[in-house]
């Protein structure tokens, strides 16, 4: 199967909460996910082609196989910030004030290193998707900027160092070392209308989002308070 590689400079600190994390807590993965890659993707290629094209390119990306190169290292900063959280609709002061202050965790991800980036597919699908890859110019929260550091490069085979992003089979006995992260994909039911977040239609666990733990090869070099470092191996 042909893959087309795009490799990206990060430019900003990447950040991207578990699914399963509140929104005021919540631990940073350490890399993007394969939902919010697709979801990228979707994004660049609104802007290139159009909202008319939408259904089209979803179907499309939903056939991409993805796999990732994560940056050599990823320093992980942590910390609390002040946010602003609606009013509950009961609380005794609803009616003076929309928001109330608190605070919330968060961690950000200090990338050093490029992220290459493979899509796997047929020749005619990769040949649209690559000039949606300059497009591409943040993963994960908004801030997280990366940008594009080269023409992308069509190859026959994976290259030695990407990580598939896909569900282990059940068959497969071995576990390699590092680091495993629970992270969210899109399911099998996905569609433009649940992903538009001007939509009404509801994104529902097992269905249009799907998730599972997935081995990255990533090792904990060295941790101190409000700060952890994590090494790629092999």
């Amino acid at each position: 199967m042909p893959w087309l590689i795009a490799t990206y400079q990060p430019v900003g600190l990447f950040s991207l909460k578990h699914g399963e994390a509140t929104s005021t807590g919540g631990k940073s993965l350490l890399i993007p996910t394969p939902f919010a890659l697709r979801t990228a993707l979707v994004d660049a290629a609104l802007r290139v082609e159009g909202v008319d094209r939408a259904e089209e390119i979803v179907r499309l990306v939903k056939t991409l196989d993805l796999a990732l190169k994560p940056p050599a290292y990823a320093a992980v900063s942590a910390l609390f910030v002040k946010v602003l959280k609606p009013e509950r609709p009961d609380s005794a002061k609803a009616a003076e004030r929309f928001f109330q202050k608190t605070i919330a965790f968060r961690e950000y991800v200090h990338w050093w290193g490029e992220l290459g980036l493979a899509l796997g597919g047929t020749d005619a699908a990769l040949d649209r998707v690559r000039p949606w890859l300059a497009h591409i110019t943040y993963l994960g929260k908004r801030g997280g900027f990366v940008q594009l550091a080269g023409p992308p490069e069509r190859v026959d085979t994976l290259p030695e160092g990407y990580l598939k992003l896909e569900p282990r089979k059940p068959e497969v006995r071995s576990f390699p070392l590092g680091l495993v992260q629970r992270v969210d994909d899109w399911g099998p039911a996905m569609t433009w209308p649940a992903l538009n977040v001007f939509s009404d239609v509801r994104i529902r666990l097992g269905r249009e989002r799907i998730r599972y733990d997935l081995p990255t090869p990533y090792n904990l070099r060295q941790a101190g308070r409000g700060f952890a470092l994590y090494v790629l191996e092999g």
